[in-house]
């Protein structure tokens, strides 16, 4: 049994104790729903409050899924059509030199030397343009090294959601009855936990 975390696109909040910045590459993945695109959204982003300094995986009202910091250092993809509700698996990695956003299979690349990514916030990038859908599967490598991983989600509890190797994401504004957490079928049995972490535990 496996879990996925709905946000509701009003407050809820997941925010990882620090932030996971790159030095020399960065690999994103997941999987997620898609949103209703009447407003952007980011799926998780940087924890700022400034609107010319969000940065993290955003869909925009045109269709297009965006991965990238600040207001003009970002790489698009949309190759694919998608309706609310959707799910949709996505990869981003950068190498220091190469750039590419993978959604659903379809592979968009650029050169790019800029490393600016910060990523700490679910839901939102500085409770900001807050994401309305379910997150199933998150990871992220920072310089070669997995800093959280989240393969299938799964909890129950409105505190804190546990990936694999590490210290946890803090959860707020979630309902108290843990009607968030809605089961998936992940082929496999797994015990839920009670509490996303990180590698810096």
């Amino acid at each position: 049994m496996a879990y996925g975390l709905e946000f509701d696109g009003v407050d809820d909040d997941g925010v990882f104790p620090t932030a996971y910045s790159p030095t020399t590459s960065i690999s994103c993945r997941g999987v997620l729903s898609y949103p209703n695109i009447t407003a952007k959204s980011f799926a998780f982003g940087k924890d700022s409050s400034f609107r010319s300094d969000r940065q993290g995986l955003e869909f925009l009202t045109d269709g297009s899924i965006e991965f990238g910091g600040g207001s003009t250092n970002k790489i698009s993809n949309n190759l694919n059509s998608f309706s609310e509700g959707d799910f949709l698996s996505f990869e981003y990695t950068h190498d220091g030199t190469t750039e590419t956003l993978t959604i659903e299979g379809s592979t968009v690349s650029r050169a790019s030397s800029t490393l600016s990514h910060d990523i700490q916030r679910l839901g939102s990038s500085g409770s900001q343009d807050r994401y309305a859908g379910i997150i199933r599967e998150f990871e992220i490598d920072i310089d070669g090294v997995a800093v959280v991983e989240m393969t299938t989600a799964q909890s129950t509890g409105n505190t804190s959601w546990e990936n694999l190797i590490g210290s946890n994401a803090a959860l707020s504004n979630f309902p108290a009855n843990n009607s968030q957490w809605v089961f998936y079928s992940s082929g496999a049995v797994i015990v839920a936990p009670t509490t996303i972490a990180s590698a810096e535990s």
